[in-house]
Parts: C-alpha cells; structure tokens; sequence
C-alpha cells in the first residue's frame, strides 16, 4: 500500500484508539466488543431484524433497519468531531456505508443462523480496525473492498434471505 499512497501502515497503531489514546488497548477493545458490539446489536440484529424479516426480505428489512441505525447515530454529529465535520458529501457516504454494514450485518446474521455474537463481534472489530491511526489509505481501502464485497453478497446469496440458509 505504501507504494501507492506514499504512506506507510503503522501497524504498531492497529487495535489503539484515535478516539480514546488514553485507554489501554485492552480495555477500548473490550469496551468496542461490550457496548458497540453487544450493546447495538442485540437490539439492531437479536430484536428488530427478526422481526422486519418476518414481513420483508432480508435486502428490504436491511435497508429499513439502517434508518433507524442511522437516527440512532444522528445525535453523534453534535459532538463527535469525526462526524461533525463530515460535510454533505461525507455524510451522504456515511448514510451508504450503514445501509451497506447493515446488508453485511444481515448476511452474517442469517448465514451464521442468528448469532448475535457473531455480528457483535465482526462490528466490534470492523469499529477498532476503521478507528485505529494507521495510514490513512488503509481505512480506505478496506471501506472499498467492504463495499465492494457486500454488493456482491446480494447477487450470489440473494434478496430474500442474504444467505444460503432460511433467514432468521
């Protein structure tokens, strides 16, 4: 990657907070895990989605799902200077990548059948990764193959269950 940004990965930075330097590593990962993992998805994949999948497909109720994501986060855009100074352009990206997170954040759900530790654990993680002061770049381009990747779940698992098993 350095060859095409110029930049080189700090790799030493991966799993260290931007947003919280003074934690130790440990316990920012553990707090991730606890409260964006568990904490969010309990209620957005163990309870709501369930329930939208009963009367939609698995691509609608993910779509559905994200707005009410996205109202969820809306209030971090007072304080948060990541957010706050996104700009129209940045926030309609923002918008994307949850209505994108949420058909992954599907996929992962019915495909691993309704595990909430699986999905707690792959946004606590993709929270870390994205947040970590590595380069740049990197965060970039793992947005871009998470884009990328997740367009394609539609097309090979399909708009009904997102999965090749029956959706929870």
């Amino acid at each position: 990657i350095a060859v095409f940004y110029g930049h080189a990965i700090e790799w030493a930075n991966v799993g260290s907070s931007v947003e919280f330097p003074e934690l130790p590593r440990s316990v920012y990962w553990l707090a991730n895990v606890l409260f964006y993992g568990f904490g969010e998805e309990v209620g957005w994949r163990g309870f709501a989605l369930p329930r939208l999948q009963s009367h939609a497909s698995a691509l609608r109720a993910s779509v559905v799902l994200s707005l009410g994501w996205a109202g969820w986060h809306a209030p971090l855009f007072a304080f948060s200077p990541g957010l706050s100074s996104l700009g129209l352009a940045g926030t309609s990206g923002w918008i994307v990548s949850l209505v994108l997170g949420s058909i992954l954040l599907t996929w992962l759900f019915n495909s691993s059948g309704g595990s909430i530790a699986a999905v707690a654990l792959f946004h606590a993680a993709l929270d870390i990764f994205i947040g970590s002061p590595i380069a740049a770049p990197l965060p970039n381009v793992m947005g871009a193959l998470l884009t990328v990747g997740t367009l394609l779940l539609i097309p090979v698992f399909g708009r009904q269950d997102l999965s090749r098993r029956p959706r929870v």
